[in-house]
């Protein structure tokens, strides 16, 4: 069995090439910046061959701090709620909006609680749906224990849907909805619980 040598391929020697002119043109710069500046493509991205002769060459780029990871975007899950949604309820509506101040952009939910509004009939009664992701739970839940508008809706008869996305059997992996449905019993406990908490950091 031959054993592969990274060292010899025509990927690594265009590497060191390009290493060598950074270092060369740029003496100042430490070797792990230059590492960094010479395995860059273009669109500024860490190229697959020169991140794997790296890793060869000086360990996890990542865990050394030779590469920043990229800052992870935030996930989209409105499409997703959408299809889930359809399974249930006929009627599917988003009511999630943008709203414009001072030239930026921010979101703004229906009653300040609600991205989307699904029923089996026009009259309803409708299931309010916020939509997270299962990381943002807690903040959602307490955001919709301490709003009025949810009492009242719970009271004309309507429900509230807690519908978290998460990836339970780790990173890329499919997401995965979780249901979590609220009534006051719900509401009432998560605001005891954050009662207890700031009565224990002294904010009460």
């Amino acid at each position: 069995m031959v054993e592969f040598d990274p060292f010899s391929t025509p990927e690594h020697e265009a590497y060191i090439a390009k290493l060598k002119e950074e270092m060369f043109n740029n003496p100042r710069k430490s070797l792990a910046e230059s590492i960094v500046a010479s395995a860059k493509n273009g669109d500024g991205k860490l190229g697959i061959a020169d991140y794997f002769q790296e890793y060869i060459k000086h360990g996890d780029p990542e865990k050394n701090g030779l590469v920043v990871k990229a800052k992870k975007k935030n996930v989209d899950h409105n499409s997703r709620c959408e299809r889930y949604l359809l399974k249930t309820y006929p009627l599917v509506k988003k009511e999630e909006r943008t709203v414009w101040v001072r030239g930026m952009p921010f979101k703004k939910d229906l009653h300040g609680f609600i991205d989307w509004v699904a029923a089996h009939h026009a009259k309803g009664p409708f299931v309010g749906v916020q939509l997270t992701s299962i990381g943002c739970k807690s903040a959602r839940l307490r955001k919709i224990a301490q709003s009025k508008p949810a009492r009242k809706w719970l009271n004309d008869g309507n429900s509230i849907l807690l519908l978290c996305y998460g990836q339970p059997n780790g990173p890329r992996t499919p997401y995965v909805p979780m249901e979590f449905w609220l009534g006051h019993g719900e509401l009432d406990e998560s605001n005891e619980r954050a009662e207890k908490r700031n009565k224990k950091r002294g904010q009460i």
